[in-house]
């Protein structure tokens, strides 16, 4: 679902996208906000069985109405990610809405990042997903909290 939040139409609903057994994960605006991605989990438990993607939207499709309606979807392209041992957690988005880097939970010492660029033909992925160490491996007392908290793609 997406709301606006200033303007004479603060607060209207303009646009809501059904993903059958789907959730949000996370989502993030670029800095210039003409796109908004998200990521989601897409299927039934057990969580290893999930499906995970990540949705872009350029939020110029967003209806701009000024008499209430019904919400209606938002046309949108689709990122397959790959496998990546651990969920989808955070999202970060390029100022002008070109790359967008994805990071996983932590799992035992590491977690994973995955960085994309806007192409022709969709998105292309910087490579193999990246092990970032959160902790030493050899030392368990280490092994606490969400891992990675925040992130910014810088230009």
């Amino acid at each position: 679902m997406a709301f606006f939040l200033e303007g004479d139409i603060a607060g209207r609903w303009v646009t809501a996208n059904y993903i059958p057994n789907g959730r949000v994960l996370t989502m993030s605006f670029s800095a210039d906000g003409q796109t908004l991605a998200t990521v989601i989990a897409q299927g039934n438990q057990p969580v290893r069985t999930l499906k995970h993607q990540a949705l872009v939207f350029p939020t110029s499709k967003f209806p701009r109405v000024e008499i209430r309606a019904a919400p209606t979807a938002v046309s949108h392209e689709t990122i397959p990610l790959p496998k990546l041992h651990s969920t989808p957690k955070g999202i970060a988005v390029s100022a002008d809405g070109t790359k967008i880097a994805i990071h996983t939970s932590r799992s035992r010492h590491s977690a994973k990042l995955q960085v994309f660029q806007k192409a022709d033909s969709g998105w292309d992925s910087f490579g193999e997903p990246i092990d970032i160490e959160i902790h030493s491996p050899k030392d368990s007392s280490e092994a606490h909290g969400d891992g990675i908290t925040g992130m910014k793609i810088y230009k």
